[in-house]
């Protein structure tokens, strides 16, 4: 999930809500904060970073607007503003950062949606990679990437996407996103986490022991460090593949294991 222009705003608005509050001599209450988050797109310039990003066109519109819906939405906001005043109030590290804040809250948020949206968020990540040069998702895959060029990486891939596949990603985001912040996470037992592991583990052996095409990925899943990025790459492509490919109560479980 592509969120920079939001950790942007926020990092902003930290910067603005330390200003005020030095000029106040006091924290700003919570409603003052919940309107400055929503007024960050603007404040930050998020139409000039997104394009920077490579959005443009009817994507761009999109980009733009689900950040503002986002951030202007009273549960999210509310509940960045709560941090806000948390920190101020000391009852949060110096070291917290707005990174630490909106992944979490998508994480848990993200196991309540419906298995047909849990389902395409992971086709989406599918996309992704597939729209991706090869290194690129070899490296993503090998957790070799810096955070700057996963950025990058991601932000051109996605600004790819249709106009309706980014509408609807969009507002399964907002919904998990608003979801987190309420709701408890659902978790897989130990024991159905050990079984779907051993159902996708016994899948993906099946379909590279049957295709020879696959042979790349059976090495790099027998040792990654090692692979190749295009190995990589095509082991991180089947990896979903399998999982999505799954029906029933084994996709509902792979679909949260894959968030694990």
């Amino acid at each position: 999930m592509n969120l920079k222009a939001i950790f942007i705003c926020l990092s902003l608005g930290l910067a603005l809500f330390a200003n005020m509050s030095a000029a106040q001599q006091q924290a700003p209450t919570r409603s003052d904060l919940i309107e400055l988050i929503g007024q960050m797109p603007e404040l930050s310039q998020t139409r000039e970073e997104l394009s920077r990003q490579g959005y443009k066109g009817e994507q761009l519109d999109l980009a733009v607007d689900h950040e503002q819906q986002l951030l202007k939405d009273k549960v999210v906001a509310g509940y960045i503003a709560d941090r806000l005043l948390a920190l101020y109030n000391g009852n949060l590290p110096t070291a917290w950062a707005p990174e630490g804040l909106i992944s979490p809250l998508f994480d848990v948020g993200y196991t309540n949606l419906s298995r047909s949206d849990k389902a395409f968020y992971y086709q989406v990540q599918l996309a992704l990679l597939k729209a991706m040069p090869t290194r690129d998702c070899g490296l993503i895959i090998k957790g070799r990437m810096s955070a700057r060029r996963l950025d990058r990486a991601v932000s051109q891939a996605e600004a790819r996407l249709s106009p309706a596949t980014l509408k609807r990603y969009y507002q399964l985001q907002r919904a998990a996103i608003r979801s987190g912040v309420s709701k408890a996470p659902k978790t897989l037992s130990p024991a159905d986490s050990a079984r779907i592991q051993e159902r996708l583990n016994a899948s993906l052996r099946s379909r590279i022991e049957t295709d020879p095409s696959l042979s790349a990925a059976g090495a790099a899943f027998e040792n990654m460090k090692r692979a190749s990025a295009a190995g990589a790459c095509q082991a991180g492509m089947l990896y979903y593949d399998v999982a999505l490919q799954m029906k029933g109560r084994d996709l509902d479980h792979a679909l949260l294991y894959l968030n694990e």
